[in-house]
């Protein structure tokens, strides 16, 4: 026996096997191309970045995309915090912290819920 097969290819018939493959729907093919497009984008902004400013970092890199994801998704969600960090699947103080860092918000007494 190979030893470079999946046990399952293996050991399995093709017909337990068969079940597990999924077709995608149109919608996932649209998210993987939109993830992929994404991607991209982002290798391509980063290495604009890199090639501006050599010593660029990490944390840099990162607070650079988070302005973007941040300009991108405050107008969808029309500037409700909350909703935002929802969409984002973080804790709204944190969306707060990056608001304040990126000059979405003047001063910390600013409450937009």
């Amino acid at each position: 026996m190979n030893s470079h097969l999946n046990p399952l290819e293996a050991n399995q018939p093709t017909a337990v096997i068969a079940p597990v493959i999924k077709t995608l729907t149109e919608e996932e093919k649209n998210i993987g191309r939109s993830k992929e497009a994404l991607r991209l984008a982002l290798h391509e902004h980063a290495e604009n970045l890199f090639l501006v400013e050599e010593n660029l970092t990490y944390a840099e890199l990162i607070k650079e995309v988070d302005g973007i994801v941040l300009d991108h998704i405050m107008p969808r969600v029309n500037h409700v915090q909350s909703h935002a960090a929802n969409h984002l699947k973080i804790n709204r103080t944190t969306l707060r912290k990056k608001l304040r860092q990126h000059g979405f918000l003047a001063n910390s007494a600013e409450v937009t819920c």
